[in-house]
């Protein structure tokens, strides 16, 4: 709908999904003693994916491309969501 730009949508997706995620961990608090012991090298997976993401995105990628690669993660979430 052209509200905002790529870049913007972007970077509002991603503090979303930092927030969903943070909250999911917390909770998750209450079963805290069942979560797998590989969790801490899974959220430093993920924090270093994210940064090299951000990065990339924001220094390489045309607007184009980011375009595709976050209607690919919305359907994605949506079709997630539905199910």
């Amino acid at each position: 709908m052209n509200w905002v730009t790529a870049r913007q949508t972007a970077a509002t997706t991603a503090v979303y999904s930092l927030l969903n995620s943070a909250a999911a961990l917390i909770g998750a608090y209450a079963a805290w003693d069942q979560m797998p012991s590989a969790l801490p090298g899974w959220l430093c997976a993920v924090a270093l994916g994210g940064s090299a993401g951000a990065w990339i995105g924001s220094r390489y990628l045309s607007d184009r491309w980011l375009r595709g690669i976050l209607s690919i993660l919305l359907f994605s979430s949506g079709i997630k969501l539905l199910m």
